[in-house]
């Protein structure tokens, strides 16, 4: 299976995601575990837009599955509830999950999930963090965390997917 955000045809790979038919193949460049959580973190912040919620997914599977008693913060920016709903995300007792719904379609991606970890009271001690999606989003959530919280910059891994009105190779 694979689980893709479509942006439209504003480039090959949704063009392909918008055509292709069940059962076609593709090759997929994996390349490799892209998060390491610091096992000194004592909770993990991850804030993702809907292209990065299958990374969010993966995430949690295997924090979990290796402490299911994890503290795990999740902000989840996506168009629709369903959206999350799909990814079945991981659930212990110190997860929170924080869906962010971005009901105006012509709202640019990230800004809600920027805002929302801005805004937010988060839990103090070490801790580490997956940021990923809309290039703003990734660059934004990273930015605030380092200068205005005062996380030092090795302990965020981010990732732009995509960015807004660009075509995604």
């Amino acid at each position: 299976d694979i689980d893709f955000a479509s942006h439209g045809d504003l480039g090959p790979a949704s063009a392909w995601a918008n055509t292709v038919s069940a059962g076609e193949e593709i090759g997929v460049l994996d390349e490799g575990i892209g998060y390491v959580p610091d096992e000194n973190a004592h909770w993990q912040l991850l804030v993702a837009d809907e292209s990065a919620l299958p990374a969010v997914a993966g995430i949690l599977e295997s924090v979990l599955s290796r402490d299911p008693a994890a503290a795990v913060d999740v902000f989840a920016e996506v168009p629709h509830p369903d959206d999350l709903a799909a990814q079945h995300l991981g659930t212990g007792p110190n997860v929170r999950v924080r869906p962010l719904i971005r009901t105006d379609p012509t709202a640019r991606p990230g800004v809600l999930a920027v805002e929302a970890v801005r805004a937010a009271t988060l839990p103090t001690g070490p801790a580490c963090a997956f940021v990923a999606g809309e290039s703003d989003l990734a660059t934004g959530v990273r930015r605030h965390l380092v200068r205005d919280r005062g996380w030092d910059r090795s302990s965020v891994t981010f990732t732009g997917y995509w960015k807004y009105g660009e075509p995604v190779y």
